[in-house]
């Protein structure tokens, strides 16, 4: 999910492989799909899973396949994943060890690949890749604050009949998130779940904030919330009469 210009809401359906804009009309508005797809379908086709904006509005799109038919990614799930322009449906990259959380840096645009636990650094024009950091393990979701990203790091789940038998499983047994220095591809830190977290879909960093809180409808204690575009405040509880 990212906001973009005019305040529009965009995802990505990896089930419907599009991408989609968030209202509140429909469920989901279909925006785009890959010229490859030929019908819209909760068939899970190409596992289309990350996507980055470039002036508002979605630049690149990454996906483990080509696939137009059900799971068909499965089939080639370390060897034929793709980078994609959005506008004109052409592939900038391609063959890549499941691609995913593309993003565009000071105009640079990054890329992580989670069967060989690497973030690089790519090249629009010709398709190639350097680089720029490491580490074994099940790399997914990253962000950036000053030289610094923040790479989100997933044990695999032992039940799952695709990802178990995978050459990396027994590799990605941390989960957590890896703090590395994009000048130079130093890991200078991290933070890591021994056991409340196994897998982590994205990160986001909220600067200046320190222990920032999440509410839903689920508890009641979200009517306390009281939100200001300058401040945030907790209501007094209504005292009950005597």
């Amino acid at each position: 999910l990212d906001y973009g210009a005019n305040g529009a809401l965009y995802g990505v359906n990896t089930s419907f492989s599009c991408l989609i804009r968030i209202d509140d009309n429909h469920s989901f508005t279909p925006i785009w799909q890959p010229p490859f797809i030929s019908k819209l379908a909760s068939e899970d086709r190409c596992h289309l899973n990350g996507m980055t904006l470039q002036n508002g509005r979605p630049k690149y799109v990454s996906a483990f396949s080509t696939s137009d038919t059900p799971q068909g990614w499965r089939e080639v799930i370390t060897t034929g994943g793709i980078l994609m322009e959005v506008d004109s449906g052409e592939m900038v990259a391609q063959g890549l060890a499941m691609p995913h959380s593309p993003r565009l840096f000071d105009e640079q645009l990054y890329l992580l690949l989670s069967a060989t636990g690497e973030l690089v650094r790519v090249d629009p024009d010709s398709g190639k890749y350097e680089v720029i950091w490491q580490r074994d393990g099940f790399v997914r979701g990253l962000a950036r604050c000053g030289d610094y990203a923040f790479i989100g790091l997933s044990k695999l789940r032992k039940n799952s009949s695709t990802f178990a038998k995978l050459p990396f499983a027994q590799k990605a047994q941390e989960a957590g998130i890896a703090v590395v220095h994009l000048p130079t591809g130093a890991n200078v830190g991290g933070i890591f779940y021994q056991s409340s977290v196994e897998e982590i879909y994205d990160v986001q960093v909220l600067p200046g904030m320190v222990r920032p809180g999440i509410l839903s409808t689920a508890k009641p204690e979200h009517k306390m919330a009281l939100i200001t575009p300058e401040a945030t405040y907790w209501a007094r509880p209504q005292e009950k009469n005597p």
